[in-house]
């Protein structure tokens, strides 16, 4: 870990779900808290607030968030300032967290994540909380959709080996004899942010293309995935340059299939389209890439930028999040505003829908829901082929219970053991149950062609009452409460699912950047970390996208602290860091002035009129 003064700043992810914490440079947060402040109701303690871990040691309370009114599902916008003022001083202040002294406090730079697009008078509300009541020397607000791609821009990528239309393959980054599904230890000397990410991708590589690839790094600004075309090749295969090497699952497509009966048109047939020209280098483009936000993107395909934009650095943010999902497409690192689409479904409404369906069963957990929250993450994944899923279950309980359901003999089935409260219950026992990794509990993951069980023993809480009475058996709603993300209108909602999300963003975008948006898809969030996702979302995405565009989807060990790296990769330096941020003392003298943003440029230009 950096040491405390050569650390540049504190960087705090302000997650409606979590907060994250941590110093400028690391791999990853120091600390996490749930952005949940519990009110208890026992009368002898009624009024009582917890922050932390006492929440979750608690078994009856109201869980209340500064994202969210009295009246309102939580938001991306903070409405309770002060709430989250004293989330935030657990977070600095408590031995349990990162433990700075006011002095210590005083003489660092902060930088704080932001919704993308988010209102001045948000941004003002809690720079004052930031400079008067912490007094941190140095504030700097990003918009956490535009950090996420310099969380996988962190180093030069290595060779990878090609393999027929069918391998699947596993880079590690250390010898490639390295057996498949076995991650081998980093080199020495990479550098420490340095994430692991799962690419889908089609095509084999090139000889000629791993020659003029190079190994150019984030510092240079190079393209996060670089496609080249091939004269002599009748496939193009996907490079990416300028991040670390690639650790997980590399999958080609082979079972994909042209759209009508004819062969399938290779992107070789398209290299007379402006549409689809690729590779050309042009020292013009991150000069121009600013007048490429906003409103003047619409001139696009007329624009002298058409001629030299050839996919570098474009590629769509998918961050599903717990208020809410957000789509942002970006080229050359700077987003799209008009393209950026936002919906209410996330981590949220997935954690009401499974509190409602447990009460269908007289299993009251309206108080705890960090309790429901947790029950979600460790049980729930996504399954590629839901209907069929539930007709299997459905058939399985028949038959076993001999016409009447028998959901104990289903695929699906589970039991929760969940942790005792009360006198004499054990602490310990009760916080691991909530922290224990999510790999450590059982998890169904589904594969091509059936649905294995991996198991694994989870924690155990103990205590001295039944253990049927804190069992929660559940079934179907292991893959009902993800679906929802695809498919609101099953539970009520009026949102779009994250599918439909994406297509309209790439819809708005101009036609000659759109192939290029789906290429390069990262997606992020706490709510991504359920198993069989990513491979849900690339089977709905092939589906309804022309057969010719490539869809490829990444995707980090630890999605939930994508934007946290990614704010921490951008601003480790501490000349970059001080050249951008706002001190105390010009915030005295302008106020609200520096909070003119639209998310485009945060710095030292709205002292000259400019945004910040």
């Amino acid at each position: 870990m950096l040491a405390y003064d050569s650390a540049p700043a504190v960087v705090l992810d302000n997650g409606t779900g979590c907060l994250k914490v941590g110093f400028a440079g690391e791999a990853r947060p120091l600390h996490t808290l749930n952005s949940c402040v519990g009110q208890v109701r026992e009368r002898q303690n009624q009024g009582m607030l917890l922050y932390g871990d006492d929440v979750l040691l608690s078994s009856n309370y109201f869980c209340l968030r500064p994202s969210a009114s009295a009246s309102s599902a939580p938001s991306p916008l903070f409405s309770d300032v002060e709430m989250l003022r004293d989330l935030w001083e657990v977070l600095f202040s408590h031995k349990r967290y990162m433990n700075l002294s006011a002095a210590q406090i005083a003489e660092k730079g902060v930088i704080v994540t932001e919704p993308f697009l988010a209102p001045p008078g948000v941004r003002h509300a809690l720079s004052e909380v930031l400079f008067e009541d912490f007094q941190f020397k140095q504030v700097l607000f990003v918009p956490a959709q535009q950090a996420v791609p310099f969380a996988f821009l962190s180093g030069p990528i290595e060779e990878e080996e090609d393999g027929g239309e069918n391998f699947l393959c596993r880079d590690t980054g250390d010898s490639p004899d390295a057996p498949l599904g076995v991650r081998t230890s980093q080199k020495p000397g990479r550098q420490p942010l340095a994430p692991d990410v799962v690419r889908w991708y089609r095509g084999p590589r090139l000889e000629t293309e791993r020659a003029e690839r190079g190994s150019r790094g984030f510092e240079g600004h190079s393209g996060l995935e670089e496609k080249r075309e091939s004269e002599g090749q009748g496939q193009v295969g996907s490079q990416t340059n300028g991040r670390r090497p690639i650790v997980g699952e590399v999958q080609r497509d082979a079972g994909r299939k042209p759209a009508s009966g004819g062969p399938r048109r290779r992107k070789s047939d398209f290299r007379d389209e402006a549409s689809m020209r690729l590779g050309v280098k042009s020292a013009s483009l991150l000069s121009s890439s600013s007048s490429l936000s906003g409103a003047s993107f619409s001139d696009f395909s007329s624009s002298p930028e058409n001629s030299v934009f050839k996919g570098k650095l474009c590629g769509l943010v998918v961050d599903v999040g717990f208020s809410g999902s957000m789509v942002v497409p970006y080229m050359d690192l700077q987003p799209v505003e008009r393209a950026a689409l936002r919906t209410s479904v996330g981590g949220n409404l997935l954690t009401t829908v499974l509190k409602n369906l447990c009460g269908f069963r007289s299993l009251n957990l309206e108080r705890n829901e960090l309790l429901v929250q947790r029950m979600k993450e460790t049980s729930c994944f996504v399954s590629r082929h839901f209907d069929a899923q539930l007709e299997r279950a459905r058939r399985e309980a028949t038959v076993a219970g001999g016409g009447a359901p028998c959901l104990e003999r289903s695929h699906l089935f589970k039991e929760v053991v969940l942790p005792e409260y009360g006198p004499g219950a054990s602490n310990a026992a009760i916080l691991s149950f909530f922290k224990a990794p999510l790999s450590e509990n059982e998890t169904q993951v589904e594969t091509s062609d059936s649905v294995s069980s991996v198991s694994a023993q989870g924690a155990s809480p103990g205590g001295g009452s039944s253990k049927e009475e804190r069992t929660v058996r559940l079934c179907t709603e292991r893959i009902s409460v993800p679906e929802v993300l695809f498919h609101p209108p099953d539970v009520g909602s009026s949102e779009c699912g994250i599918v439909e999300l994406i297509q309209r963003s790439i819809s708005l975008l101009p036609r000659e950047l759109q192939p290029f948006a789906c290429s390069e898809i990262l997606l992020v969030g706490g709510s991504s970390q359920f198993p069989g996702l990513r491979q849900r979302l690339w089977q709905e995405l092939r589906a309804v996208l022309p057969e010719h565009w490539d869809v490829n989807i990444y995707t980090e060990a630890e999605p939930q602290f994508s934007v946290w790296r990614g704010a921490s990769c951008s601003y480790a330096d501490r000349a970059l860091f001080d050249l951008n941020a706002v001190t105390r003392e010009q915030f005295s003298e302008a106020g609200t002035p520096l909070c003119r943003s639209n998310g485009k440029h945060t710095g030292r230009g709205a002292l000259d009129g400019g945004l910040y």
